[in-house]
């Protein structure tokens, strides 16, 4: 057997009953405060640890890192069509408890790779680069909740995991080491926000819109696509 199909059947199955396993992949996945505080919290911890101009530029980088990586794979979900799915596969027999259908994913009925689990993925290593044991930590509880949850409920494949672990992981790390980036961000701060008053508020925003899995910003990113759809 396909060891992607098996893997999602196998964590599949505790669910389709709704009974505990149910309620605790639930709970880890789809509660916002259970599922990102932790990785929130981290964040946070590594961003005030140091009052550094080149510590604060690198997360910042990481986190411009974090938004490309989930527009990525936001994208690929609309476009590329990798597999349906699991729940909206009719060809698999896969429990679907919470009745998902495709008004809940916004038309994005491809599932590779996961943009939840990028976005989770990519902020944990913002921290890991860091903060080596807390992005360790982090990257493990992105697994759990972004993760091993998604593939219960029937929302993804393992393999879309493991893409948007890569992705995100991968492109952090290609936004946070850029020195031309880094210097060019030192350099912002230096002249226009030396005290780091500012930045702090958009750290902040950025949070509590991520938070959401970026649900505000969805919207927008859907009418710029529609216009450039019939701009082609």
């Amino acid at each position: 057997m396909n060891l992607d199909l098996y893997v999602l059947q196998t964590l599949n199955g505790l669910v389709g009953l709704k009974g505990q396993w149910y309620f605790i992949f639930s709970a880890l996945g789809e509660n916002p405060f259970i599922r990102g505080a932790p990785i929130f919290m981290c964040l946070f911890y590594v961003w005030f640890s140091k009052e550094d101009i080149q510590h604060k530029s690198k997360i910042i980088l990481g986190i411009f890192g974090v938004c490309l990586a989930v527009l990525i794979s936001i994208y690929s979900q609309s476009n590329l069509s990798v597999h349906i799915r699991p729940l909206l596969d009719n060809s698999i027999n896969i429990a679907n408890p919470n009745e998902w259908s495709t008004k809940y994913f916004d038309k994005r009925i491809y599932s590779f790779p996961s943009d939840t689990a990028t976005a989770y993925c990519a902020l944990s290593f913002i921290v890991f680069l860091r903060n080596t044991r807390l992005g360790v930590i982090c990257l493990l509880w992105s697994i759990l909740v972004a993760g091993a949850t998604r593939i219960a409920l029937g929302m993804h494949y393992p393999s879309d995991i493991l893409g948007g672990l890569i992705l995100g992981s991968a492109v952090v790390l290609i936004c946070s080491t850029n020195n031309f980036s880094q210097n060019f961000v030192e350099n912002l701060l230096e002249k226009y926000d030396p005290q780091f008053i500012k930045i702090n508020i958009l750290l902040f925003l950025f949070c509590a819109e991520a938070y959401t899995l970026f649900q505000g910003l969805l919207p927008i990113y859907h009418f710029i696509s529609k216009i450039h759809l019939s701009l082609i």
